[in-house]
């Protein structure tokens, strides 16, 4: 998959001068020796409109998932659809766990993209393209099998990454290493009302 997914890189950099990334547990997975599940990916430097009328212009069958608050395409690639989203950032608008609004910023760095994710060891980008990790820097949590959440601010915007944490610990024997601003008292009664079904590795 990918050389397709390479393959699929360059063309989207020829028509449209994107860099098409692997972004998140996939990531992770490869930096740990493991078959990732699945690849979701990030598009940067295209507006989503102009990805959309590439598609169309190209024939590549797509499909819009209309149950996201930020535009997600899963583009058929070697016969598998694929999850390709922008680079964006995440802004809390009210207590429960749904409310909150995105922006997306095609143009933004992998640095600043990589602030809205939970923990550190999901924070590295990998360029199909030049086929080099970036975002390096937090390779050495990987290595070291530590959890840390990426964005002390971000992680508390977002109850359910607690459990989550928990998740990664149980799967990867990971050790916890937070700091002291990354989680509150309000942070953990928010966990009372969220449903714990929104949990995703």
């Amino acid at each position: 998959m990918l050389n397709q997914l390479k393959q699929f890189a360059e063309t989207l950099n020829s028509k449209l001068n994107g860099a098409l990334y692997l972004v998140g547990g996939c990531v992770r997975d490869m930096l740990m020796n493991i078959e990732p599940k699945d690849y979701d990916l990030e598009l940067f430097g295209v507006w989503p409109k102009d990805f959309v009328a590439f598609l169309e212009s190209e024939s590549i069958p797509f499909k819009f998932n209309s149950d996201a608050k930020f535009p997600v395409y899963r583009v058929l690639i070697n016969g598998a659809y694929l999850e390709i989203g922008f680079p964006r950032k995440d802004n809390k608008t009210g207590a429960k766990h749904s409310d909150y609004k995105c922006l997306v910023d095609p143009f933004m760095t992998t640095v600043d993209a990589a602030m809205r994710r939970d923990f550190s060891i999901n924070g590295v980008y990998y360029n199909l393209l030049t086929e080099k990790y970036e975002n390096t820097g937090f390779v050495q949590h990987i290595d070291e099998r530590i959890l840390a959440p990426i964005h002390d601010v971000k992680f508390k915007e977002d109850a359910l990454r607690v459990m989550r944490g928990f998740q990664f610990i149980s799967r990867f024997d990971l050790k916890w290493q937070p700091t002291a601003e990354s989680i509150d008292c309000e942070m953990l009664a928010e966990l009372a009302k969220v449903d714990p079904s929104g949990i995703d590795a």
